[in-house]
């Protein structure tokens, strides 16, 4: 991993094509031979999804994937479930002892009966070799 790379996000909900977010890449920092990148606005990035979705996540620089995670609905059902309306969390998972990755959770509603749920402000942490 290089430090000077700009390192892209990219996403897939469930089978659909994957999205590739390459007009904006993240604001990156280096701190501790340690490579921390984040979105620093959800107008950068938000996407509504559903509790049934499953959710596949990468980051890339410019020419390979260097973090992979995949949410499955079971999780994403259980953050929202655990979530208030108009309220919002950032969930971390350790991917190994050299990667972390971070993406809010939130929710807010349309009206009394209907709730709608999103993801945004993804952010990662690689270790530099």
């Amino acid at each position: 991993m290089n430090s000077k790379s700009n390192y892209y996000f990219m996403y897939r909900i469930n089978s659909d094509e994957p999205k590739y977010l390459d007009k904006k890449p993240f604001i990156t920092n280096t701190f501790n031979n340690k490579i921390l990148g984040q979105y620093i606005t959800s107008n950068w990035f938000k996407c509504l999804i559903s509790k049934k979705d499953n959710i596949e996540i990468n980051v890339m620089n410019e020419s390979n994937i260097v973090l992979n995670y995949k949410y499955s609905n079971a999780y994403i059902k259980k953050v929202f479930d655990e979530l208030d309306v108009d309220k919002s969390i950032n969930k971390i998972v350790n991917i190994d002892n050299n990667k972390i990755f971070g993406l809010t959770f939130g929710c807010y509603s349309l009206n009394s009966s209907c709730k709608q749920y999103y993801i945004t402000l993804p952010n990662f942490i690689l270790q530099e070799n």
